[in-house]
């Protein structure tokens, strides 16, 4: 299997504090990855680095055939299309509608058509069961819902991989693995790898996964 993601002995800056030294991570195309770890072990700021949020300072990185090294702000857009991204806070504008802030995004990452826009809106709304809700206002739609847009958002350009910090982190249990199933089969629709941040043992359980330990400012692989 193709890796999407590869990282090696990478050093990962948070304003300009290194929180993770030595990183060698890799995830191969439609496999499901977990990164654990409590809360500021720095999870996040890893996400950050794939996402091209956060600079690459030390070690070699690759994301979606794209060098973290060498990025230069030209080629960020490029990288998000490629690269899906499920926050943990949403970051959805709530007055708008489902569609509206799924068209910002396909406007800033370069599918202008309008009628090339309405089809994949439709198309990957129905993908995450939101059909009913398309022109429904952010701020009306329940947790599991808005976090259904949000996935939606993030494969909109059906990316080669799915970074997912906490997706399910403010969600009831039910809600949470409802979520959960809902983006395993879009792995496996969309032949998208997943990499998933959560301090939530309990789902690795029930979904199984290869699972990276994020502490002390390493990342090691479980066995």
């Amino acid at each position: 299997m193709k890796e999407v993601v590869s990282l090696k002995n990478a050093g990962i800056y948070q304003e300009g504090v290194k929180v993770l030294s030595d990183v060698n991570l890799s995830v191969s195309q439609t496999e499901f990855v977990y990164l654990i770890g409590k809360t500021g072990s720095g999870k996040s700021s890893l996400m950050r680095t794939l996402w091209g949020d956060l600079p690459l300072k030390e070690g070699d990185g690759q994301v979606a055939d794209i060098s973290l090294s060498k990025l230069q702000a030209v080629n960020i857009p490029t990288l998000r299309r490629r690269v899906g991204m499920v926050f943990q806070d949403f970051q959805l504008f709530p007055q708008w509608s489902v569609a509206e802030n799924l068209r910002f995004v396909l406007d800033a990452t370069g599918t202008n058509d309008e009628a090339e826009q309405n089809k994949i809106i439709r198309e990957v709304c129905a993908d995450v069961q939101l059909s009913d809700n398309i022109n429904k206002p952010v701020h009306q739609l329940s947790g599991g819902e808005q976090q259904r847009a949000v996935i939606a958002r993030a494969v909109l350009n059906k990316p080669q991989i799915l970074l997912a910090d906490e997706p399910t982190g403010h969600l009831d249990p039910e809600t949470a693995d409802a979520i959960l199933q809902l983006m395993r089969r879009l792995a496996v629709e969309y032949h998208t790898a997943i990499l998933m941040a959560t301090h939530n043992t309990g789902v690795i359980e029930r979904f199984p996964g290869r699972v990276y330990k994020v502490g002390n400012g390493k990342v090691v692989e479980m066995d």
